[in-house]
């Protein structure tokens, strides 16, 4: 579903009389790289990430560029930095160093075998709706949401993570609402936008997420990760693009889809 709607903005049909008209148009290849997200372990990730970058980076060729969208990210990441406290957020940057390490030095072994890449990155939503802080025994033992001691946050009664939560919510609406909109979540602390190596560095795109024009101006969305790492910003409210079944939609909402824009 989200990958079909991130592929719509980028190269939907012109002129069928059907829906949108993508930015490229007809005009346009498309290769991609599916993984399932439902694993909250960082070796897990990793290992997806290596093989869908090796994959697209591979197949485009060693004498042309892969540009690749990259609408993904770890969002708690960014929640932690900016509202955890000192001893998470020291474990979640750790990690997440780590993780863009082990990514950039993957990326530059690609590079010297001929191959090189543009990466376009979302930005990220993080804002303080879709995570919430829970203190010590909140979950149950094991639970993998609470490593960092965050759990997702859903307005959605029929999704897992309202059926499993939900009864926290309440507990923590006043934190969740002072979190909401806040304008401290920085685009840096996610993968791929928080590598630092300047040979990969130079290669990624951080793309932010602007509203609706109010007046001449185009403000940046409120959900919308900032800060110094992000490049440029595109569109990113009140969107249509393509869904399942040769059928469209409307009213989408994020950076996912800012980055095919770019």
């Amino acid at each position: 579903a989200h990958g079909t709607e991130v592929a719509g903005i980028i190269g939907a049909e012109f002129d069928n009389k059907l829906g949108i008209t993508g930015v490229m148009m007809n005009n346009v290849e498309l290769d991609y790289f599916s993984y399932g997200s439902n694993s909250n372990s960082n070796m897990t990730a990793l290992m997806k990430y290596k093989a869908g970058l090796s994959y697209l980076i591979t197949h485009t060729g060693d004498d042309q560029t892969a540009v690749i969208n990259c609408s993904f990210g770890i969002e708690q990441y960014a929640v932690a930095a900016a509202f955890g406290n000192a001893e998470d957020t020291n474990v979640i940057l750790n990690d997440l160093n780590s993780l863009n390490e082990e990514l950039s030095q993957h990326l530059k072994k690609l590079i010297d075998r001929g191959y090189d890449f543009l990466l376009v990155k979302a930005a990220g939503n993080s804002t303080g709706e879709q995570y919430i802080e829970i203190e010590d025994g909140d979950l149950e033992e094991g639970d993998n949401w609470s490593d960092y001691g965050f759990i997702p946050y859903s307005k959605d009664k029929k999704s897992d993570e309202y059926q499993k939560y939900s009864n926290l919510y309440k507990k923590y609406e006043d934190e969740l609402n002072q979190r909401l909109h806040s304008g401290k979540l920085d685009a840096q602390y996610d993968v791929f936008s928080g590598i630092t190596d300047a040979q990969i560095k130079n290669r990624i795109i951080v793309v932010g997420g602007s509203s609706n024009p109010d007046g001449s101006d185009y403000p940046l969305y409120s959900y919308s990760c900032r800060g110094d790492r992000v490049d440029i910003t595109a569109p990113a409210t009140n969107l249509q693009s393509t869904k399942g079944k040769n059928d469209y939609e409307k009213g989408l909402n994020g950076t996912s889809f800012s980055a095919p824009y770019v």
